[in-house]
């Protein structure tokens, strides 16, 4: 994703808005989850405590949790998360990388390169999937595509 700046968040905030942010990794993070981008709020990871709480209708992390340095960035996100709201994560599905190394799917240094290439982390999605539970969440779905994968869930 192409972007050295961040869209500040505007104070104005009616009832009526809807409230939508894309959390990136500067020069990591792959193209919005989210439709219809015109009133998306793009803000680096770095600055996702910046954020006001509770506000936000639809936030989606996109290879936050495995690139971010803070172990708490996933409580960080949900507490922007207004109840009701969706949250949408994005990013590299460990195992399954190891899976495809270990069938012989793919050689060792594909394998290293999905799994390290500046990642701090590595995640799981079905870990994500428990973890998101634990947190009140309710789970609308979660796919893992290749060595990628989504999970989207519902502040209750």
């Amino acid at each position: 994703m192409e972007s050295s700046s961040c869209i500040r968040f505007k104070a104005n905030i009616s009832k009526e808005s809807i409230m939508k942010a894309c959390v990136y990794v500067e020069g990591k993070s792959s193209p919005s989850l989210i439709e219809g981008t015109s009133d998306l709020e793009q803000i680096e990871s770095s600055k996702i405590q910046d954020l006001p709480s509770a506000v936000y209708d639809s936030i989606e992390l996109i290879d936050v949790l495995e690139f971010d340095e803070r172990a708490d960035i996933l409580e960080i996100a949900l507490s922007k998360l207004r109840h009701g709201g969706t949250i949408k994560i994005a990013g590299t599905e460990a195992v399954q990388i190891i899976r495809m190394f270990h069938a012989g799917a793919i050689p060792i240094e594909e394998a290293s390169g999905l799994l390290l290439n500046g990642r701090l982390k590595m995640t799981s999605a079905h870990n994500l999937n428990s973890k998101l539970g634990s947190y009140g969440l309710d789970i609308k779905f979660l796919t893992i595509s290749g060595a990628r994968y989504l999970v989207e869930a519902i502040r209750r």
